[in-house]
């Protein structure tokens, strides 16, 4: 006879579920009010979710020891602190994170089995057990980086860019196969007209001949041949994003989510050096800035949190991390996500892919 267990902490505890758990949905976090004189309550709605108590109704024990034992072994592995990795046999593709806080009330039958319901305290979300696989995106040379103004040559600050006044500039490489419109994100829709520079490919600090342009949109035509984009970076209000055919430049691929937005766990792994900040790894247009520190070439993001730890080596002592930056609410949206390495940094993502 088939029988289903339940693992709570990565222990496998020693009874047995008797019949089939319910199936718990969170509640959404909402704020409701009544006002006088209006028909309808007014209800404030947030993307957060309570938590879910899990019924499991079990049972233990058997002719030969009884139930005592059992029931003590059992105790000792449910009172654990902190939220625990919660799974059962029924939902091979889920688990939980959950907290046991009792009580632990047990019916006897006939003094040998034992039965009792217990009750997990979880989160609300049913993580995939996918969803903990790690992704690995290895560093790349970015077909988008940053320059200090200064450094362009005399002909694009004078001539091509005059009267701009910003501390740095994007050079965005396009290849001759572009030949669609450029959608660029994170612009600053102000409604003016914004000058930059196309030029010839790689002449960012040399370049003697180009032509300014100026618009005031985020989309533009692009020709047939290879160049280099020279854009202030005061016309963005983060990292840019371009587009080109519908593929976004420099990106070492599109991340899939068909759950719900979810915040991964993020290791990088430094493997060149630079001077400075520098982006590290990029997520649409959320961004982790990194001053170079050659002593702590592992970093360690729980972006839940947005709390980073490092570490000399990947399994090495860990300490606090002040020396990163990291968006605000640095998640993985449902659908498509553009995935951005730079070239100093290997990436290793766990997605902690969940659904309700």
């Amino acid at each position: 006879m088939a029988t289903n267990r339940l693992s709570f902490g990565g222990q496998v505890l020693p009874c047995y579920i008797e019949r089939f758990p319910a199936i718990k949905k969170a509640a959404r976090k909402f704020r409701q009010y009544n006002i006088p004189g209006r028909n309808g309550d007014i209800f404030f709605q947030s993307d957060a979710y309570e938590n879910v108590i899990q019924p499991y109704q079990v049972y233990c024990g058997d002719d030969h020891y009884g139930a005592q034992m059992d029931w003590g072994e059992l105790a000792k592995y449910l009172y654990l602190d902190g939220y625990q990795i919660l799974k059962d046999t029924y939902d091979p593709d889920h688990f939980r994170k959950a907290v046991f806080n009792g009580p632990l009330d047990v019916e006897n039958s006939w003094n040998t089995h034992g039965r009792a319901t217990l009750e997990f305290n979880c989160r609300p979300e049913r993580y995939r057990i996918d969803g903990a696989n790690p992704i690995t995106y290895a560093h790349q040379t970015s077909s988008i980086h940053w320059m200090a103004f200064d450094d362009l040559s005399s002909f694009i600050k004078n001539s091509l860019l005059s009267g701009v006044d910003t501390y740095g500039v994007w050079v965005v490489s396009f290849p001759a196969s572009a030949s669609s419109r450029t959608v660029t994100f994170n612009w600053i829709d102000d409604g003016q007209y914004k000058k930059y520079a196309t030029i010839s490919p790689g002449t960012a600090t040399t370049a003697n001949y180009g032509t300014s342009a100026s618009t005031r949109w985020n989309t533009r035509p692009l020709g047939t041949l290879a160049e280099d984009w020279v854009i202030p970076e005061i016309y963005y209000d983060a990292y840019p994003v371009i587009e080109v055919d519908g593929a976004a430049i420099g990106s070492a691929g599109v991340l899939k989510n068909p759950y719900m937005p979810s915040y991964p766990d993020i290791i990088l792994h430094n493997v060149a050096s630079y001077s400075g900040e520098k982006m590290a790894f990029q997520v649409n247009d959320k961004t982790v800035y990194i001053e170079y520190d050659a002593n702590t070439p592992y970093y360690f993001i729980d972006t839940e949190n947005s709390s980073v730890t490092c570490s000399a080596t990947l399994n090495g002592e860990r300490g606090l991390a002040n020396n990163v930056y990291i968006s605000a609410d640095f998640r993985l949206q449902s659908g498509d996500n553009n995935i951005f390495t730079r070239e100093y940094y290997d990436v290793t993502l766990v997605p902690n892919w969940w659904e309700l």
